[in-house]
């Protein structure tokens, strides 16, 4: 499921999250193994061998299906896309590399659950069904989310803090795997932009 760009909706009913700036990836799981596929449906475990342990132990030995984005941290705790750039496309990434650019996953939502889908679920029931079993772990664990602020404020603060921006989904939303819908929204933050001027 994709978000829509716009400004933070105001009123209740929604949920907001930190905008991370990573690989969006869905992690499948089964019979005690992982794999993580990209956006468009390449096996990408190997490039990212640290996560499928790390996942398995997150969702305690589950079988499930997860959606999520890997990330890699600066030093400030911030992701970093420069550094995850350095891991995409390697196949059999070294300890080195690994060392250098280390990633998490960031997983925000379940799809399935012991072959249950869960995709007809509201956006906040699938954020329970995630709380209720993942454990979080130093390379997988499930973000913090708020429903008590605006999204505004939350922009303010990603503002503040150097993050990309947020993303808004409303609370009552069901999952629609492969569409961009209005019920989920992205607010970027963009240090510079391009233009063409004209006079």
């Amino acid at each position: 499921m994709l978000a829509a760009l716009r400004i933070p909706p105001v009123g209740g009913g929604w949920a907001f999250e930190m905008k991370w700036d990573g690989q969006r990836a869905i992690a499948m799981t089964r019979g005690g193994r992982c794999r993580l596929f990209s956006r468009n449906g390449r096996d990408i475990t190997g490039t990212f061998p640290e996560l499928p342990d790390a996942v398995m132990a997150a969702l305690r030995g589950r079988n499930a299906i997860v959606d999520g984005e890997i990330v890699a941290l600066d030093e400030k705790g911030r992701p970093s896309f420069s550094r995850l750039q350095q891991r995409m496309h390697v196949q059999r990434p070294t300890r080195q590399l690994r060392d250098n650019a280390p990633v998490v996953y960031q997983l925000f939502d379940v799809l399935d659950v012991d072959d249950e889908p869960t995709t007809a679920l509201t956006h906040l029931e699938r954020r329970s069904v995630l709380d209720t079993f993942v454990h979080d772990h130093s390379h997988a664990q499930a973000p913090p989310y708020r429903t008590d602020t605006d999204g505004r404020t939350l922009l303010g603060i990603a503002r503040n803090h150097g993050w990309e921006g947020i993303v808004t989904k409303r609370t009552s939303s069901v999952y629609l795997p492969g569409r961009r819908s209005p019920t989920w929204t992205k607010t970027p933050l963009r240090a510079d932009t391009e233009a063409i001027v004209v006079g």
